[in-house]
């Protein structure tokens, strides 16, 4: 048995098609270009607050806020770039595991079992006409038995 086919083209390695880059689609980002953008957010959103709890416009203190904006860019495109080291290396971890035991994975190459080998048979219980298995037949209020309509 050998190991499943971890991609093909135009695929990822979980499946997922791959989209090209496109710039106002920040779903097509890299990972890292996407901490840094959320990381510029951030320090914006920070500075904005700030002034605002202060009480002063939001072009004051200028500095701030391009130094804010650039160290949570900075935050954040090192965290992306932490981010995809510690997912690849635990692929490549799996990866190795999968080359190691091939023969735990190949569940591809099973046979397909269906439903009706897997699930018991279902034989419905109706008691309808005497809900209460001690209970004699359905009967009207007045006392007199219900007739069988068949």
């Amino acid at each position: 048995m050998s190991a499943p086919k971890l991609s093909s083209p135009g695929l990822d390695r979980y499946g997922q098609p791959i989209v090209p880059f496109v710039l106002h689609n920040p779903l097509t980002w890299d990972v890292k270009h996407r901490f840094a953008g959320m990381g510029f957010l951030a320090g914006l959103f920070a500075h904005y607050c700030s002034m605002y709890v202060y009480r002063r416009p939001f072009y004051a203190n200028l500095p701030w806020l391009i130094g804010g904006t650039l160290s949570g860019s900075a935050i954040g495109y090192f965290a992306g770039v932490w981010f995809r080291w510690t997912i690849t290396s635990r692929d490549q971890v799996i990866d190795h595991y999968v080359e190691l035991h091939p023969d735990d994975f190949n569940a591809f190459d099973a046979p397909k079992r269906q439903y009706k080998d897997i699930l018991l048979p279902w034989n419905p219980n109706r008691n309808f006409e005497r809900p209460i298995p001690w209970m004699k037949r359905c009967e009207w209020s007045d006392g007199t038995e219900i007739e069988n309509i068949e």
